[in-house]
């Protein structure tokens, strides 16, 4: 590509980021002062003021405020009104903000810059005229500053606004050379962070930047919580995109780092060993029915059981493995019984895409030695990039001769059977 392709090229992308940060924040400005004009009205009621003293200066803004948050909006109006505060009161930079506003939403962008720009020289504490410098930063490449005014927003934004300004963010991080300014400041660990990355996670074009940004805390005083990784892959898993959210689950979480896509997690039952969702799961009614790590050595799965939905699962895991044929095998053992009797559960191996059943244990018996059982398992070529691996209920209590507790260990996935 030549010297000029190149350039046009860049100026391409900086007017794309411009137009979608652009239409983000008219969006989030108006939200801004509707979400204020709400408050305020509660407490307040300008235009009765205004009837009294039509100069008051807290008044006009308020009605201003009101009438930029109607349906439509009445601009003229608002313009009015502030330009009659600001007469009144010339540095009060709540004015200029929503002027700002009212041009961001007339369309005229060049004088919306003008006064967002006097509105942030006389505070650092209106949300619109910050938001505006934020994207102005953005486009000049001066990303310290730009992540810099982003703080400043989202410390000083009443409530939680990470899902008003997610998309703004995930469109400046799209720009070259943003990301390390951003991952320095999640580094100082921002009471925004979590907030803020749980949105940016259901961002879809910012998914695999918020990864570059979790590892790159890894080496820091703050590194990624689990609960921020787990926000992350449940967007990539909702996604359907398994492969990936496997892939970044074990690069980002060192309990994860010697797990493979094409083998079963934990397969020794290990309390503690991983997280979910690559991990065990115990359903939510089957606590203290299911047991990890109930071994004399800390593995081992106990399962006691009582009748149940043979159609929910007790536990389950999460795999994405590649196309192909497997073979699923494990121990199970039922100590204090005599003979052997079956063990009343099964291994069901479904599709996450479909729910379809590829691969299922029949009736294992066992009895206080452990036995082995096995089944081949075939994952399809489409519509089955993720798999969920459960442990159901097989039978009712009428269909055992026993309520005997049930041990499993040493559960295996082999490639290529």
């Amino acid at each position: 590509m030549n010297l000029a392709a190149s350039h046009a090229t860049a100026r391409f992308g900086r007017a794309l980021l411009g137009v979608l940060i652009l239409a983000a924040l008219s969006a989030l400005a108006w939200w801004i002062v509707r979400t204020a004009v709400a408050d305020q009205l509660a407490l307040t009621a300008p235009q009765a003021a205004l009837k009294v003293a039509p100069t008051n200066v807290n008044a006009l803004v308020n009605a201003a405020e009101a009438d930029i948050g109607r349906k439509p909006p009445a601009l003229s109006t608002a313009s009015a009104r502030l330009r009659v505060a600001v007469t009144a009161a010339p540095v009060e930079a709540r004015i200029y903000s929503d002027l700002g506003v009212v041009a961001v939403l007339q369309g005229d962008l060049r004088r919306a810059d003008r006064l967002f720009a006097i509105a942030t020289r006389l505070s650092r504490r209106q949300l619109p005229a910050e938001t505006w410098r934020f994207a102005d930063e953005i486009q000049q490449g001066e990303y310290p500053a730009a992540w810099a005014t982003m703080d400043v927003i989202l410390r000083t934004a009443p409530g939680d606004i990470s899902a008003r300004f997610a998309p703004i963010i995930a469109s400046a991080l799209a720009h070259p050379g943003a990301l390390p300014a951003f991952s320095a400041v999640l580094a100082s660990n921002p009471p925004w962070r979590g907030g803020l990355l749980a949105e940016l996670s259901r961002q879809s074009g910012a998914r695999g930047l918020m990864v570059a940004a979790l590892a790159a805390l890894r080496d820091t005083h703050h590194p990624a919580a689990t609960e921020e990784v787990a926000g992350v892959l449940r967007g990539e898993i909702d996604a359907r995109d398994y492969a990936r959210a496997f892939n970044d689950w074990r690069s980002l979480l060192p309990s994860a780092r010697t797990a493979s896509r094409s083998a079963i997690y934990n397969g020794r039952f290990v309390v503690g060993a991983g997280e979910v969702p690559f991990d065990w799961t115990i359903a939510s009614d089957a606590a203290g029915v299911v047991s990890l790590g109930e071994g004399a050595d800390g593995t081992g799965l106990r399962v006691v059981p009582l009748d149940r939905n043979a159609k929910s699962p007790l536990m389950s895991e999460l795999l994405a493995l590649p196309a192909g044929g497997y073979r699923l095998g494990g121990e199970v053992r039922i100590p204090g019984v005599t003979g052997s009797q079956s063990d009343g559960f099964a291994w069901s191996m479904r599709c996450a895409e479909t729910g379809q059943i590829i691969g299922q244990t029949g009736t294992t018996r066992a009895g206080e030695r452990w036995t082995a059982f096995n089944v081949l398992v075939s994952v399809p070529t489409e519509r089955c990039s993720g798999q969920w691996l459960d442990l159901m209920r097989r039978a009712t209590l009428d269909d055992t001769s026993t309520s005997a507790p049930v041990l499993y260990d040493r559960l295996t996935l082999v490639s290529g059977q």
